[in-house]
């Protein structure tokens, strides 16, 4: 009886180790079956991918695909990352008959055209996801994202971000679908390593700026929007020609003068953040590669918009190369930055330009990049990712533990605090901006509702720029004055507005509500 007893407890116990434990994961479950086709660089490849994204509880591997369930055509993307193990990769969302289709996924908006990130050399796995989220909160576009855990032909992939691809679209880069009919816009270009690691770029791809970079190397641009082979001849025209204007003004003498300088082919609003975030987190492919800039037209915004930021694995401290590890320094003055263009060395060449920032940075300081909105980013991150780190680590990463994973985090954390110091001391310019008091210039009413009185008061006689931001940063309105101007403000959505007057030697702001 006894034996039996024994004999029957070790046929239960084997019968309970033998069950395979189904993987679950608090992060979304994304599988991808290629009917044994190979992923490869170009041609993409059509399969099938599902998602399970359960509203209650943790996801499981066994559940239904209940985010998407259809086809894709994939490849693998990337440029110096295609040489990591773990691959990431650019895929389309398809119909049944190969058309694009247009679908949210994991919540958000509607599109085609997608990015599966797969971070690795980021031991962090969260630099990514971190840098868009702060330019968003900065107030500009930036790439959504969600983390999730990836399947390829059952194979278990680890820790994957899905990303929106950077494109024109109304959920996206929200600017003027490109024609013939109106050659000034929109447009996307990239500046971006040339011919490196599977980024091999034809010469209709790309054309090269007239001037060098600051280490006198060839500057090239890339037609990214409309692409090179979609693009008409008089767009290509016109855009070029577009650059080689802002570039010559801004190589000229008066390339900072407040009625035909820089000011009317860029904007500053945006460039300024844009040197910010990339000189904040020491990007060391800042400026020189993925980079995008564009442009809508005239009648919008006649002017070039630094964003979105895009790929910050190589940031933070995460690199010896090109002092990335060095909290201290300019990003723009490494070694990399030889390779940049002069852009940003002219702008700061502009105290105007650098007190700006100073006053942008001070207020950033107070808010998206205090310390604590960045800590409580980053913990909000690796908290999210917390229960699937281990399996990441022991696909792609064995030799290291989750201890070795925080003190990552730590070290994110310590190299952060010590990059805010430096840069709090260091910061270009001063910070002139003034308050407005009475009898020195008069902004009224407030509230407005039909007409905004701009009374310059002392500073009448000195040409002074006038601009309204609306409470996203967009500039409304812009006129050089200088005496009293009136504006029509009956047309303007109801809200907080950023008044700035800028004379040669001074930044003065105010707020007024339209109601």
């Amino acid at each position: 009886m006894r034996l039996l007893f024994t004999a029957l407890a070790c046929v239960c116990k084997f019968s309970l180790l033998a069950q395979p434990e189904i993987f679950n994961s608090g992060l979304p479950i994304i599988t991808i079956n290629t009917n044994k086709q190979s992923i490869v660089d170009e041609p993409r490849i059509t399969c099938h991918m599902g998602i399970i994204s359960n509203s209650i509880g943790d996801n499981y591997i066994t559940d239904s695909y209940n985010n998407y369930n259809g086809n894709i055509s994939i490849e693998i993307r990337g440029t110096a990352s295609q040489l990591f193990p773990k691959k990431s990769y650019s895929f389309e969302t398809q119909d049944i008959d190969g058309s694009n289709l247009n679908t949210s996924l994991l919540g958000l908006p509607i599109e085609n055209d997608w990015i599966l990130y797969g971070p690795y050399y980021d031991k962090s796995l969260i630099r990514n996801s971190l840098t868009y989220n702060l330019w968003e909160n900065m107030g500009h576009y930036a790439t959504r994202n969600k983390f999730c855990e990836l399947f390829i032909n059952s194979e278990y992939k680890g820790i994957y971000l899905l990303v929106e691809k950077i494109k024109r679209d109304v959920n996206r880069i929200n600017i003027t679908e490109s024609n013939d009919d109106d050659v000034s816009g929109g447009y996307i270009i990239k500046i971006d390593h040339m011919n490196i690691s599977g980024n091999n770029i034809s010469n209709a791809e790309y054309w090269p700026s007239e001037y060098l970079s600051i280490g006198g190397d060839s500057i090239y641009y890339q037609f990214y929007y409309p692409k090179s082979d979609e693009i008409t001849n008089p767009q290509k025209a016109y855009l070029i020609n577009y650059i080689k204007e802002f570039e010559t003004n801004l190589h000229s003498y008066s390339f900072n003068d407040l009625l035909v300088g820089y000011d009317n082919y860029l904007d500053i609003t945006a460039a300024i953040d844009f040197f910010l975030i990339q000189e904040f987190t020491k990007n060391i492919d800042a400026y020189r590669a993925s980079t995008f800039i564009y442009k809508d037209v005239i009648t919008l915004n006649n002017r070039l918009v630094f964003g979105p930021v895009w790929d910050f694995n190589y940031s933070y401290g995460s690199t010896t190369y090109c002092e990335g590890d060095q909290y201290s320094g300019w990003q723009n003055n490494t070694t990399c930055g030889q390779a940049n263009p002069v852009w940003f060395e002219r702008l700061l060449e502009d105290s105007l330009f650098t007190n700006k920032m100073h006053c942008r940075w001070n207020e950033l300081r107070e808010t998206t990049l205090s310390e604590d909105a960045i800590f409580y980013s980053i913990d909000s991150l690796s908290n999210l990712l917390n229960e699937s780190i281990v399996k990441n680590l022991n696909v792609w990463n064995n030799n290291l533990t989750i201890v070795d994973y925080y003190n990552e985090i730590d070290y994110l954390k310590t190299w952060i605090t010590n990059r805010l110091a430096w840069l709090d001391i260091n910061m270009k310019g001063s910070c002139v901006l003034e308050e407005l008091e009475p009898p020195s210039v008069l902004i009224y009413p407030n509230p407005a509702s039909n007409n905004l009185t701009i009374d310059l008061g002392a500073l009448t006689g000195l040409n002074t720029l006038i601009k309204l931001y609306d409470s996203s940063s967009k500039l409304v309105f812009e006129k050089q004055s200088s005496a009293t101007l009136l504006i029509d403000v009956s047309t303007y959505a109801k809200g907080l507005y950023l008044v700035d007057l800028t004379t040669s030697d001074k930044v003065i702001r105010s707020q007024v509500v339209i109601e």
